[in-house]
């Protein structure tokens, strides 16, 4: 999945890149951005999820798990088989999981990570707590604009959204991407 949407997201660049009219530096920033949304979060910890078939012991070994749980979900194609969708809550980021079972294989979708401590590892450092300025200056401005307390960089498959408080700094990060 995580190699999907970065292609799609890729692609998407590609022809964002070439048909709006961006500077050298707006460019970079537009593909860091990209990479940011698909790649940001969690470190090498989380990224292992995509090697895995023990969805429940990796993300156990990731951190302490506070709380845990699984919501069966039946299968749209089928509904005598159910689809799991798996959420677990560390101290400071919740990160929600869904397995789709097509006959004896597993797809495994990272679906929402949420951060809300400054602890967890986030790529370029632009951890909670990050001020506005430096995500600017490492992402670029917000590519769609909800509000002033949320910026947004996105493309419908996947997106991440800051959330600041009143002193511009970051005060959670959360992460979608579109099962598909």
């Amino acid at each position: 999945m995580k190699y999907v949407i970065a292609f799609f997201s890729l692609i998407i660049f590609s022809t964002q890149l070439y048909s709006d009219e961006l500077t050298p530096k707006e460019a970079f920033l537009k593909e860091r951005a990209y990479e940011f949304m698909t790649e940001g979060w969690g470190g090498e910890k989380i990224h292992g999820i995509f090697a895995t078939h023990d969805v429940n012991g990796f993300f156990h070994r990731v951190g302490k798990v506070k709380k845990e749980s699984i919501r069966l979900i039946k299968h749209e194609d089928n509904s005598s088989v159910n689809d799991e969708l798996h959420n677990y809550q560390y101290d400071g980021m919740t990160v929600s999981v869904y397995i789709a079972r097509f006959g004896l294989e597993e797809k495994i979708m990272v679906d929402d990570v949420v951060i809300t401590n400054p602890n967890w590892p986030v790529k370029y450092g632009l951890v909670v707590g990050t001020t506005r300025k430096k995500i600017e200056e490492t992402l670029g401005k917000s590519m769609t604009t909800s509000s002033h307390r949320e910026w947004n960089y996105g493309d419908g498959l996947a997106e991440v959204t800051y959330f600041f408080d009143n002193n511009d700094k970051a005060i959670s990060i959360k992460w979608h991407a579109m099962i598909d």
